[in-house]
């Protein structure tokens, strides 16, 4: 887990596609739009698209800010902020390093998968509302699955590495 590269890539290849997807989507758009579904994937807000992209860009540049603060911040911390299994030897001088490289990872992945599903959470919202479609499609429901599983298997992949002693140091 030494390179940052690839999941740096990856975070900052779907922020920019999260920008870029509304240009795309906005000259298609009616002038108002379904922007709320409930759970039976039926339209119960609308507001005007003008809105609905405004909202779209402050959220993920709200997003692009706090995974990114993470991402510089974290190291900063004191000691005491910081919660993980064997912290005394992850955080001691020999394994910090390793150890916020460890979590820079994990906050390039975490925050590719969070704006990743957001986008594609709002492609279906701009594709139903371009369709004329009455709900949204089942498809939602696969997208926070998928996100869902991943993160799990991101925080286990970190408690398992976090749990884990080098013996021989």
């Amino acid at each position: 887990m030494s390179n940052l590269r690839y999941p740096a890539i990856i975070f900052f290849a779907v922020v920019t596609l999260s920008f870029v997807l509304p240009v795309f989507y906005y000259p298609r758009l009616p002038e108002i739009i379904a922007s709320h579904y409930n759970f039976k994937n039926e339209p119960n807000a609308w507001m005007s698209k003008q809105s609905a992209i405004i909202i779209h860009y402050a959220v993920v540049a709200f997003l692009t800010i706090m995974f990114s603060c993470f991402i510089y911040f974290i190291p900063k911390l004191p000691k005491s902020m910081i919660n993980l299994p064997n912290k005394d030897y992850w955080l001691n001088e020999n394994n910090r390093e390793e150890t916020f490289l460890v979590f820079r990872r994990f906050m390039f992945w975490l925050g590719s998968i969070t704006i990743g599903f957001l986008s594609f959470i709002i492609q279906e919202v701009y594709n139903t509302n371009i369709t004329g479609k009455s709900k949204l499609t089942f498809a939602v429901w696969i997208y926070l699955a998928i996100m869902l599983i991943t993160i799990s298997f991101l925080i286990i992949k970190m408690i398992i590495y976090f749990s884990k002693i080098d013996k021989q140091t």
